[in-house]
């Protein structure tokens, strides 16, 4: 009996053909490590990825600045381990305990001891600041000290505590205040003046700059940041101190804390590459902003003190710029964690809860489930359970990050708000709809392909890495905005006190106060709006050409100055707040 070919064999045709499929689907190419696929080709680790945390280290924090140079250092020795994301373990255990007990043993000879090698600091010496407390901290205890029957069990405070709390704080901040005002509050004042003084020296360093801790499990945004957490609450606490120095008619010492705000922004932050630390930034510098119009409005400043106050400020970077040359490795660097670490991909894209002992969240598991208790995604989970191909996704966030790394390398681009906020805006709607792709049913039907597969997974993880640059660069116009309303008005000051009035107009001011009227950054044209009321009450509105009452966001983009400042502050009565703040 003749047998048939091999080739009309149905099994065979069959075993090609799931060979084909397996290979289309679930076997990704070998890495090919170049600038299409991993944006960068070294340092790289010895399994062969690329390091981006080493690049991140090499190119902006591998010279760290001599000890007698960095001001972080100052703020790290004096605050101890607070100054690190588990500061719960600093209240939590006495000093004297922590290098041996169990809780805290292995973050401290993983975290601390590497943190206080690389920035010269002796890690056993106990910290200067360690039982201080910050402002919510006193507020929480006095609170509770106050309240015992309304907080709750671990002692926090309750919504009507917190808010109080942020009442109390705005009446702190809005107008000079004396210690016969609020006795508890100036008590913590003087306690914590010490460290908000070793701030001000700190932040007038060379540099500020923190070593910072590889992350374990590769991620690049698990960087240990411990600046940012232990400045973020600095300009608000200065802030007060700043009303509080007003109340006292010591407004050298007000301007020295606004100027400390400032500081720590435009020397030193803005040039931090992760957007990130420049949001925190600019938050502590909004906060001296405010305080600095409190000082504007409080008046009796002499043509000297407006002199130094303009220089001060004139010594300062004048505009800050959101770059994001770091951020785009952020989604290399995700893509690559997702590849190698399948916990990894299943926590990015979102778990799903208790799949097995609920059916219908197993089919949610399978076809779209809930990543948190507040929201459903429809993100199809089983994409985590096979493979990508890095190569294809990689190629992916290349060409969707291609038009923003043309753009952010010119510099004249940057000068232009209005170029540069469309841009944004043209990004963070094309990220959306990329990223809309992996929530959506279709993927269902598309993401058997290894290819379709693929492109789904670099779309999620722009979307999800990349940041909302639109919101950014408001946030830096607007902070800009701010900072020359500033100069301005410190040269209207000075202009009224040489010629006895406010000018007609801001032209006026140059060349005498000001080199010349600078351009409203909200907008890009010069557009500061400037009125001089009749009356010698209300005197002169300085605001942005974006200003607007009714606008949250912009309501605060103005300045309102006094003919005749008073000379002494009177005329209001301090709230009461003896259900709050307990008075003696």
């Amino acid at each position: 009996m003749k047998t048939k070919p091999w080739y009309t064999r149905r099994r065979y045709w069959t075993l090609a053909v799931l060979a084909i499929a397996v290979y289309f689907c679930l076997i990704p190419s070998p890495l090919r490590v170049s600038p299409e696929t991993t944006g960068i080709t070294s340092p790289l680790l010895p399994n062969g990825d690329v390091d981006y945390f080493g690049f991140y280290e090499q190119t902006y924090i591998h010279k760290l600045s001599p000890p007698e140079d960095n001001g972080m250092r100052l703020i790290i020795a004096a605050l101890g381990p607070k100054t690190l994301e588990q500061n719960s373990l600093a209240d939590a255990v006495p000093w004297e305990n922590f290098p041996t007990d169990e809780r805290t043993k292995h973050w401290f000879e993983n975290y601390w001891l590497p943190l206080c090698e690389h920035m010269y600091i002796d890690p056993y010496a106990k910290p200067r600041f360690l039982d201080d407390p910050d402002y919510y901290r006193f507020v929480r205890d006095e609170w509770v000290a106050a309240n015992k029957d309304n907080s709750d069990s671990a002692g926090d405070l309750n919504a009507e505590g917190w808010k109080a709390a942020n009442e109390l704080h705005q009446k702190l901040i809005a107008a000079p205040w004396t210690a016969e005002e609020y006795p508890h509050v100036a008590r913590w004042v003087e306690k914590r003046s010490p460290l908000l003084d070793l701030f001000g020296v700190a932040v007038r360093k060379p540099n500020f700059v923190c070593w910072r801790q590889r992350p374990e499990n590769g991620n690049f945004y698990a960087i240990l940041i411990p600046d940012i957490q232990s400045t973020r609450n600095f300009g608000r606490e200065l802030s007060i101190r700043v009303t509080e120095r007003l109340g006292r008619g010591d407004i050298d010492g007000a301007w020295y804390d606004v100027m400390s705000m400032f500081y720590l922004s435009r020397n030193h932050y803005v040039h931090d590459a992760m957007i990130v630390t420049n949001l925190v930034g600019i938050a502590v510098e909004r906060a001296g902003w405010e305080s600095a119009k409190v000082i504007l409005h409080h008046g009796n400043l002499t043509p000297e003190q407006l002199e130094r106050f303009a220089q001060d400020l004139n010594s300062l970077q004048r505009k800050m710029v959101a770059r994001s040359e770091i951020e785009r490795y952020g989604a290399y660097s995700g893509l690559q964690l997702m590849q190698t670490n399948r916990d990894a991909f299943e926590e990015l894209v979102g778990r799903s809860r208790d799949p097995i002992t609920n059916l219908e969240t197993f089919f949610l598991y399978l076809f779209g489930g809930a990543s948190d208790s507040y929201t459903v995604h429809f993100i199809p989970r089983y994409i985590t359970l096979l493979p990508f191909d890095r190569n294809i996704a990689g190629k992916r966030v290349t060409e969707f990050l291609q038009a923003e790394w043309q753009q952010s390398g010119d510099s004249a681009w940057h000068l232009n708000p209005t170029a540069a906020t469309k841009h944004f805006e043209n990004m963070e709607k094309r990220s959306f709809e990329r990223g809309w792709g992996l929530d959506s049913h279709w993927s269902l039907l598309r993401a058997p392909l290894i290819r379709t597969r693929s492109e789904l997974v670099a779309d999620y993880v722009v979307s999800r890495f990349y940041p909302a640059f639109r919101h950014v660069q408001f946030t830096f116009n607007r902070a800009n905005t701010q900072f020359d309303l500033l100069r301005l008005a410190l040269a209207l000051e000075r202009y009224r006190l040489a010629h006895g009035d406010y000018p007609a107009d801001l032209e006026a001011l140059v060349p005498q106060f000001l080199e010349e009227v600078p351009i409203e950054p909200l907008t890009g044209r010069k557009s500061f709006v400037y009125k001089v009321a009749p009356d010698d009450e209300t005197a002169v509105l300085l605001h942005s050409f974006e200003w607007d009452e009714n606008d949250g966001n912009k309501k605060n983009l103005f300045i309102r100055l006094k003919r005749h400042a008073p000379q002494e502050r009177g005329g209001v009565s301090p709230p009461v707040l003896s259900r709050f703040i307990p008075l003696p």
